[in-house]
């Protein structure tokens, strides 16, 4: 297992302000497993939780070494929620790397399975009471399995919309600017992701949208190479 990282844009000055963490499993003589093929798999035969361990452990170690210590964005499974020791298990890990809470955001998923449950609530809202954030990717408002009033009841400090929305409205940003309003409303942070063309930047500018990620930014690296592009990228 490794950890690739790809740089979250501040749209305004070009800086790299955040950073998503994406696990690998593979290595170029083996090739690579998809996460859509490994992930099932680690759910069901009962291995998030050392997976996900795993995971945090390496991005922090990784982090550790960044020239700026960026806020990172580690996306969790609802499997680990569920687990009663979780909370605990992240505060004795960001206290053993020293890494204040409010740098570290857990994604979950828009399609998760199943809602998330009243245990599931608690867990987030104990690990949001400490400072850590979360984000709920693939936020469509009007398509979303969570409607805008189980956002609201949820710790949620993000969402993350992808930035193919933006072609699939007669009038192109519909989708987005719906979601981008009700972001404003709730006081939410707004990623969008997979941006891949000027097209794109120019749109998500015009709409007031200024956290973006994707390749016409990078595609998700190695540690090694995350540090060069930091240094190049980063907010002074």
């Amino acid at each position: 297992m490794n950890v690739h990282y790809q740089p979250i844009v501040d749209l305004e000055t070009s800086a790299v302000v955040r950073v998503e963490a994406f696990c690998r499993l593979g290595d170029g003589a083996l090739g690579h497993i998809l996460p859509a093929e490994f992930l099932p798999l680690a759910e069901r035969n009962g291995q998030m939780r050392e997976l996900t361990e795993g995971v945090i452990v390496a991005v922090l170690t990784d982090r550790a070494t960044w020239p700026t210590p960026l806020p990172v964005a580690i996306n969790l499974s609802q499997t680990n929620l569920f687990e009663s020791d979780f909370p605990n298990r992240v505060a004795s890990l960001l206290s053993r790397f020293d890494v204040d809470p409010s740098h570290v955001t857990f994604e979950i998923n828009d399609g998760v399975q199943d809602l998330i449950s009243p245990e599931e609530r608690e867990a987030m809202n104990v690990l949001a009471v400490s400072g850590v954030r979360f984000s709920l990717d693939g936020f469509d408002l009007g398509r979303s399995q969570f409607t805008a009033l189980r956002v609201t009841r949820l710790p949620i400090s993000e969402i993350k919309i992808n930035a193919k929305l933006l072609s699939l409205d007669v009038s192109p940003d519909r989708g987005a600017r719906r979601s981008m309003a009700f972001a404003r409303d709730e006081h939410l942070d707004v990623v969008v992701k997979s941006v891949e063309s000027t097209r794109e930047i120019d749109t998500l500018l015009a709409i007031g949208c200024t956290l973006a990620q994707g390749y016409a930014f990078g595609a998700p690296m190695e540690s090694s190479a995350f540090c060069e592009h930091m240094q190049a990228h980063v907010a002074a």
